[in-house]
């Protein structure tokens, strides 16, 4: 007998997917011609960044009221729903900025700047951010230069970096400490390269399935918000000329980036 209709294989979760699918195949092309909609011809990223503009001005407005909320007269109780409010709506903003990144990497328009930057500085000041943030029993160490070593990058992106390989890692231990280097290996004249990592002898748990992501995407098996973090990592250290990757030997685990800069006098630290 010829089947009729839409035939169901397979596992529910696999039936909904084909469904979906299909249905936005359906959605994109004209019913009576099968050629691309009007939807189709959307300049989707156009769409995404002025929808993430307008949310990130209301997310503003909310993370800006709440925190006038927080410093106000609140009783125990009242004082935890509003840091609930404000963890929420300020992860709620990371994913949305990270959302834009995507778009802009493809198709093609994140640029990079080039500025003297103390990235050491910048360590200090996400590990300083997270310290406070952080809820568990873990203890962030720091070793970076001695002192300050102004090098070329882009500061905004290596903030970025930074914070993304020190959150992950503190989520992936619930308790004990993580490390965090910067140093200068390398040094040719004013060329120089940044490594930067995160580290911990801990037992892993939590999110550590998700650090495979580094070094190949497409094999990790997620798909959510904390696997887009760690692939903007790779993507964007990739577009700055450098590399990153995740090592396990033992109860011993790191994840790093290497990054070319460039130093304003030739003088780098080892």
């Amino acid at each position: 007998m010829k089947p009729s209709g839409r035939q169901r294989v397979g596992s529910p979760a696999e039936q909904r997917t084909a469904e979906e699918a299909r249905d936005l195949t359906e959605c994109n092309n004209d019913p009576q011609s099968g050629e691309p909609s009007e939807v189709s011809e959307i300049n989707k990223p156009a769409l995404v960044s002025h929808l993430s503009h307008e949310l990130r001005t209301l997310l503003g407005g909310i993370i800006g009221i709440n925190e006038l909320l927080l410093a106000s007269d609140l009783s125990a109780h009242q004082k935890q729903l509003a840091q609930t409010i404000d963890q929420s709506s300020k992860s709620l903003l990371s994913v949305i900025n990270d959302i834009v990144d995507l778009s802009r990497i493809e198709i093609g328009s994140m640029s990079m700047e080039s500025v003297p930057t103390d990235v050491c500085k910048i360590a200090v000041e996400v590990s300083e951010l997270h310290s406070r943030k952080n809820n568990k029993q873990i203890k962030l160490n720091l070793a970076v230069c001695d002192s300050p070593v102004l090098v070329f990058t882009d500061p905004a992106r290596v903030k970025q970096l930074i914070s993304v390989l020190v959150l992950r890692m503190l989520n992936c231990i619930d308790k004990g400490t993580v490390e965090l280097t910067v140093s200068m290996p390398r040094k040719s004249g004013t060329e120089t390269e940044l490594l930067i990592a995160a580290s911990t002898n801990e037992t892993m748990a939590g999110e550590a399935v998700y650090l495979s992501t580094l070094n190949n995407p497409r094999e990790s098996g997620f798909n959510d918000s904390r696997w887009l973090s760690l692939f903007l990592v790779r993507k964007i250290s990739q577009l700055m000329g450098g590399t990153c990757g995740s090592e396990q030997n033992g109860n011993s685990n790191r994840i790093w980036i290497t990054l070319p800069a460039r130093t304003l006098d030739g003088v780098g630290k080892d």
